[in-house]
Protein backbone atom coordinates (compact mmCIF):
# COMPACT_ATOMS: atom_id res chain seq x y z
CA UNK A 1 0.00 0.00 0.00
CA UNK A 2 1.38 3.51 -1.08
CA UNK A 3 1.23 5.89 1.71
CA UNK A 4 -0.83 8.77 1.75
CA UNK A 5 1.24 11.94 1.88
CA UNK A 6 -1.20 14.74 1.32
CA UNK A 7 -1.74 15.88 4.88
CA UNK A 8 2.11 16.88 4.93
CA UNK A 9 2.31 18.50 1.10
CA UNK A 10 0.21 22.03 0.30
CA UNK A 11 -0.27 22.50 -3.22
CA UNK A 12 1.97 25.63 -4.42
CA UNK A 13 1.15 25.61 -8.41
CA UNK A 14 0.72 23.88 -11.76
CA UNK A 15 3.42 23.72 -14.61
CA UNK A 16 1.91 22.98 -18.33
CA UNK A 17 4.08 23.01 -21.17
CA UNK A 18 3.59 24.79 -24.40
CA UNK A 19 4.16 24.39 -27.58
CA UNK A 20 5.55 27.96 -28.25
CA UNK A 21 6.48 31.03 -26.87
CA UNK A 22 3.87 33.34 -25.22
CA UNK A 23 3.87 37.25 -25.18
CA UNK A 24 3.90 37.02 -21.20
CA UNK A 25 6.57 34.71 -20.72
CA UNK A 26 10.05 35.41 -19.28
CA UNK A 27 13.64 33.75 -20.14
CA UNK A 28 15.40 31.83 -17.66
CA UNK A 29 18.81 31.34 -19.54
CA UNK A 30 20.22 29.05 -16.21
CA UNK A 31 17.46 26.75 -16.75
CA UNK A 32 17.27 27.27 -21.11
CA UNK A 33 13.26 27.50 -20.43
CA UNK A 34 10.49 30.49 -20.67
CA UNK A 35 7.91 30.82 -17.77
CA UNK A 36 4.52 32.97 -17.30
CA UNK A 37 4.47 34.19 -13.88
CA UNK A 38 2.26 31.88 -11.55
CA UNK A 39 1.03 34.27 -9.42
CA UNK A 40 -0.52 36.27 -12.11
CA UNK A 41 -2.84 33.27 -12.03
CA UNK A 42 -6.05 32.80 -10.32
CA UNK A 43 -4.98 29.28 -9.59
CA UNK A 44 -1.52 29.67 -9.93
CA UNK A 45 -0.72 27.78 -13.32
CA UNK A 46 2.31 28.27 -14.88
CA UNK A 47 3.12 27.82 -18.66
CA UNK A 48 6.63 26.67 -19.56
CA UNK A 49 8.34 26.58 -23.09
CA UNK A 50 11.84 24.79 -23.37
CA UNK A 51 15.10 25.80 -25.80
CA UNK A 52 16.29 22.76 -28.32
CA UNK A 53 18.97 22.46 -25.91
CA UNK A 54 17.96 22.45 -22.63
CA UNK A 55 18.62 19.23 -20.40
CA UNK A 56 15.80 19.01 -18.18
CA UNK A 57 14.21 15.72 -18.27
CA UNK A 58 12.02 14.64 -21.24
CA UNK A 59 8.89 14.07 -18.71
CA UNK A 60 9.40 17.57 -17.26
CA UNK A 61 8.90 18.98 -20.59
CA UNK A 62 6.59 16.80 -21.97
CA UNK A 63 3.86 16.89 -19.33
CA UNK A 64 2.15 19.02 -16.72
CA UNK A 65 2.99 18.77 -13.43
CA UNK A 66 1.71 19.61 -10.32
CA UNK A 67 3.82 21.58 -7.36
CA UNK A 68 3.86 20.72 -3.96
CA UNK A 69 4.81 22.56 -0.82
CA UNK A 70 7.13 19.89 1.62
CA UNK A 71 8.22 20.27 4.76
CA UNK A 72 11.73 18.51 4.33
CA UNK A 73 12.77 17.99 0.83
CA UNK A 74 15.46 15.47 1.27
CA UNK A 75 12.80 13.25 3.35
CA UNK A 76 10.21 13.98 0.90
CA UNK A 77 12.36 12.59 -2.14
CA UNK A 78 13.23 9.03 -0.39
CA UNK A 79 12.36 6.05 -2.27
CA UNK A 80 10.92 8.02 -4.66
CA UNK A 81 12.17 8.18 -8.69
CA UNK A 82 14.02 11.22 -8.97
CA UNK A 83 13.90 12.57 -12.06
CA UNK A 84 15.74 16.08 -11.32
CA UNK A 85 17.82 16.48 -8.22
CA UNK A 86 17.46 18.99 -5.50
CA UNK A 87 18.83 22.10 -6.37
CA UNK A 88 18.43 25.57 -5.59
CA UNK A 89 16.97 28.06 -8.20
CA UNK A 90 16.76 31.13 -5.85
CA UNK A 91 17.98 31.01 -2.13
CA UNK A 92 16.35 29.61 0.44
CA UNK A 93 13.88 27.60 -2.42
CA UNK A 94 14.75 24.21 -2.82
CA UNK A 95 13.44 22.14 -5.89
CA UNK A 96 13.06 18.43 -6.98
CA UNK A 97 10.97 16.33 -9.25
CA UNK A 98 10.08 12.75 -9.25
CA UNK A 99 8.05 10.60 -11.44
CA UNK A 100 4.96 9.18 -9.97
CA UNK A 101 2.74 7.16 -12.19
CA UNK A 102 3.72 8.70 -15.06
CA UNK A 103 3.45 12.23 -13.89
CA UNK A 104 6.23 14.59 -12.93
CA UNK A 105 6.08 16.28 -9.66
CA UNK A 106 7.51 19.10 -8.72
CA UNK A 107 8.77 19.48 -4.29
CA UNK A 108 9.79 22.37 -2.90
CA UNK A 109 10.96 22.97 0.11
CA UNK A 110 10.78 27.00 1.32
CA UNK A 111 9.96 29.09 4.31
CA UNK A 112 9.85 32.00 1.87
CA UNK A 113 7.11 34.11 1.46
CA UNK A 114 5.58 34.57 -2.43
CA UNK A 115 6.32 37.98 -2.34
CA UNK A 116 10.18 37.30 -1.43
CA UNK A 117 10.11 34.72 -3.81
CA UNK A 118 8.93 37.39 -6.59
CA UNK A 119 11.23 40.17 -5.68
CA UNK A 120 14.46 37.09 -5.71
CA UNK A 121 12.68 36.00 -9.27
CA UNK A 122 12.69 39.54 -10.68
CA UNK A 123 16.25 40.00 -9.53
CA UNK A 124 17.48 36.76 -11.54
CA UNK A 125 15.16 37.11 -14.58
CA UNK A 126 16.19 38.05 -18.26
CA UNK A 127 14.08 40.63 -19.11
CA UNK A 128 15.23 41.52 -22.42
Amino acid sequence: MKKNLSSKYKYDHMGVPLNQITDDMVHIEKLKMWVTKYEDSSFRVQYHFYDKDCTIHQLIQSRPHVALRVPNLVEAIVGQNVILAPYEPLPGYKVAFIESEGTPIELIESDLTDEEIIALENASIDHS
